[in-house]
């Protein structure tokens, strides 16, 4: 009787992936979002239009700045900076 491999059932690519141990995939996922978000992925939830609290002129206005809705690339650390960083300068003493 003929041994059924895992490649034989899902492909080489997913076999690979089910050899790994949990610690393996997590590690590989863990690059998969560094590469997601290198790339210009956002962690910001899609507005939802269908809700009540949905503002359709703040969120046109928070896409024309690259945040929710924009899907074009952006530099990971512009991304983080403005998530974190205040947006005018502070001055001194206020």
């Amino acid at each position: 009787m003929d041994t059924i491999r895992a490649e034989d059932l899902v492909g080489e690519e997913w076999a690979e992936w089910y050899r790994l141990t949990p610690l393996e995939r997590w590690e590989e996922s863990m690059k998969l979002w560094e590469t997601y978000l290198a790339l210009g992925g956002s962690l910001e939830p899609e507005p939802d239009s269908q809700s009540p609290f949905f503002d359709e002129i703040e969120w046109r206005e928070s896409a024309a700045h690259g945040r929710s809705g924009d899907r074009g690339q952006r530099n990971l650390a512009d991304n983080v900076s403005s998530r974190f960083l205040p947006a005018k300068p502070m001055k001194r003493g206020s």
